[in-house]
């Protein structure tokens, strides 16, 4: 039978009966085997007085119980008849006894404030207490009522796994404006018959090459004992070589190396210094000259904390708190993404009540709840049945997770003769221009400013894969602001890779304008990029 919890004015009620009335409430378990159940509330030495009623289950339902018709009370005990006229509890179902076990003791006086009432209302808090206690570990055993550690427990026993928070990652580039500082340079190889040798640094000007031969000291003459292609000196068919299993020098003047360690800390830039993102270099970079004659280097990050926040649009990461010797700037030419919050129990709960359709690897519902369950998807996948009008084709359109693990678990999953194409969802950016009109009594322009930032880019980075972006709902997150009276004035830009600009904008929204929603495709969603809030005092 499911546990009940008491409450407080319940609990009070129950001691006060007991101590002011000599009345008890004794919670009994029935079974079929035991017809005789001892009462232990009583005076010592003295017998139960009378039973005044008896409450529990009968077929399924609440029922009160009749005295001397299917109990009776016999020294001390509820002794339930055997007849086939009586009724009885259902099988291992609680049943509640209230009997008198005493004679009044003569304290009547329950009243608030009184002595009586206020030892026993201390006692009913601490009670309560416990009682909260255990309704949480009873919850704690259900898939629909635990939370937390509990929860996973208990979709442990289905083998299931929370989805941990993952660190978003990407790739940025460090450069140097200017040519490194030019540097004297040596090495010494062994001569083994090759017709080139390998440079640990591609050479501007090879100074002179030498060599023992016959015991005597030779120089190598460029262009006719030896050639210089970048990092390679390649010796000539009819040039002079030095002898076999003998070293030769090479004295060259070069660009000094300049190199990013691994663990190099950078970081986006804002205003604010909660809004700052912090990444490190997961590798060593070195420095070298492209096509362009520019000297760089792309190198793999990873943010410093887990969680949706450590993502960051292109552009935004140009902060190097402690450059590298020789480094001018850092940039990231691409999205930094993949950084996903801990799995949240209403996901969790979702993925373990829907494994077993995962057993039977048929349909787009199994296919979608095996992909849900890999650590940095960002949004529920959204599986597109024949794309194109082909059958036996689904289209997988999946934000976040490593690439190889997607691709294994599609083919473990997927029917027989289906063909599933993953692909990741476009970003839509959104640059948004914003007027609000606030109270006098505000708090500081800057932070209503940072406070409306934060609900913007938290009410759009929960939209899903192809949601679409209502204005009214945005508009309505904004207005629950307290010092925020009205929005004046907003303006979206929309930006899709490939297309031109397009702008949405709504002004003078008290008024009754148009409001245009932003509209999403099913393999597209948004992002935001640029916010922009003005502030008016309303008169």
């Amino acid at each position: 039978m499911p546990y009940t919890k008491k409450q407080y004015q319940e609990i009070v009620q129950d001691i006060l009966a007991q101590v002011v009335q000599g009345i008890a409430k004794e919670k009994q378990t029935f079974s079929n085997q035991k017809l005789k159940y001892e009462l232990e509330c009583r005076a010592e030495n003295k017998p139960v007085k009378d039973v005044v009623k008896i409450e529990g289950f009968f077929k399924g339902n609440k029922y009160t119980f009749q005295k001397e018709k299917d109990y009776r009370l016999n020294n001390n005990h509820v002794e339930w008849f055997s007849n086939g006229e009586s009724e009885k509890p259902d099988d291992r179902s609680n049943f509640t006894v209230t009997y008198i076990f005493d004679d009044p003791p003569g304290l009547t006086d329950i009243n608030t404030g009184s002595v009586l009432r206020t030892f026993v209302e201390s006692m009913s808090r601490e009670v309560e207490l416990l009682y909260e206690e255990m309704d949480l570990v009873y919850q704690a055993g259900f898939i629909d009522t635990a939370t937390g550690p509990a929860l996973d427990l208990v979709v442990s026993m289905l083998g299931i796994k929370r989805k941990s928070s993952t660190y978003a990652n990407g790739l940025v580039t460090f450069w140097k404006d200017s040519d490194p500082p030019e540097i004297n340079a040596g090495e010494s190889i062994l001569y083994d018959g090759r017709e080139s040798y390998e440079l640990k640094a591609a050479p501007m000007k090879v100074i002179e090459v030498t060599a023992s031969i016959d015991g005597v000291a030779h120089v190598f003459q460029q262009s006719k004992d030896y050639m210089v292609e970048s990092n390679l000196i390649r010796w000539l068919p009819e040039g002079t070589r030095p002898e076999d299993r003998k070293e030769f020098s090479i004295e060259y003047v070069t660009n000094q190396i300049m190199t990013v360690p691994a663990e190099t800390v950078v970081s986006t830039y804002a205003k604010q210094s909660k809004d700052i993102i912090f990444f490190r270099t997961l590798k060593d970079g070195i420095l070298r000259q492209n096509n362009d004659g520019k000297w760089e280097t792309t190198v793999e990050i990873a943010a410093l904390s887990p969680g949706t926040g450590g993502n960051a649009l292109a552009g935004t990461i140009k902060i190097m708190p402690k450059p590298p010797l020789g480094v001018d700037k850092v940039i990231n030419r691409s999205n930094i993404g993949g950084g996903t919050d801990a799995e949240p129990d209403i996901s969790l709960r979702e993925r373990a009540k829907k494994v077993l359709d995962v057993k039977g690897k048929a349909t787009l519902e199994s296919l979608r709840t095996a992909l849900e369950g890999i650590d940095g998807i960002q949004s529920p996948p959204v599986l597109i049945d024949m794309p194109d009008g082909v059958p036996g084709i689904v289209k997988a359109i999946i934000d976040g997770g490593n690439e190889r693990e997607i691709q294994d678990v599609i083919e473990n999953v997927r029917a027989a003769g289906i063909l599933v194409e993953f692909d990741r969802p476009k970003i839509i950016l959104l640059d948004m221009d914003l007027t609000l009109s606030v109270t006098r009594k505000s708090a500081s322009e800057q932070t209503l400013i940072s406070t409306v930032e934060a609900k913007i880019k938290d009410f759009v980075s929960a939209l899903k894969i192809g949601d679409d972006l209502i204005v009214n709902q945005l508009i309505s997150v904004l207005l629950r602001i307290p010092e925020v009276l009205d929005i004046n004035e907003l303006k979206v830009n929309t930006y899709r890779e490939g297309d031109r600009q397009t702008t949405s904008s709504i002004s003078n929204i008290n008024n009754g304008s148009a409001k245009e929603n932003i509209i999403v495709n099913e393999d597209e969603r948004p992002y935001v990029r640029n916010i922009t809030v003005k502030v008016e005092v309303a008169r």
